[in-house]
């Protein structure tokens, strides 16, 4: 018999439910803290390139300035490859804020069915009732 923890890690939609949402809530939780993590260290390795690139540039301006031909060449390459690898972290934050939204997501709508399991009531965030149509 499978636990209600397994299928949480094998669930296909945030609708979905295993029976156990307080242990859905953790594994979302820290997938959530793990998805940051990944991020802000993504980030810190852009921070990295971006002054890689910066100094390579540099480089590149003195050799052309020198007439250093080869050098130049050898500058334009690593340029190059330290801006697809650049290209490479920008897409893959794009791709763990995708993740952290559909993490987020999931997780209010756990907390919804949670609350409304315990009978409280969730105003809609569309309407307030300070607004008044005349």
């Amino acid at each position: 018999m499978a636990s209600a923890s397994n299928n949480c890690s094998t669930m296909l939609s945030a609708s979905e439910n295993c029976g156990n949402c307080l242990a859905c809530m953790k594994r979302f939780s820290e997938h959530l803290k793990r998805v940051v993590f990944c991020v802000q260290r993504a980030c810190e390795q852009i921070e990295l390139l971006k002054e890689r690139l910066r100094q390579i540039k540099v480089r590149y301006n003195r050799a052309k300035r020198d007439g250093q031909r080869a050098l130049k060449h050898n500058l334009e390459m690593r340029y190059s490859i330290v801006k697809s690898a650049l290209h490479i972290y920008q897409q893959y934050v794009e791709r763990k804020e995708t993740e952290f939204c559909v993490i987020k997501a999931r997780i209010e709508i756990r907390m919804t069915a949670v609350l409304a399991g315990l009978g409280v009531h969730i105003p809609d965030s569309d309407s307030s009732s300070d607004d008044v149509s005349l």
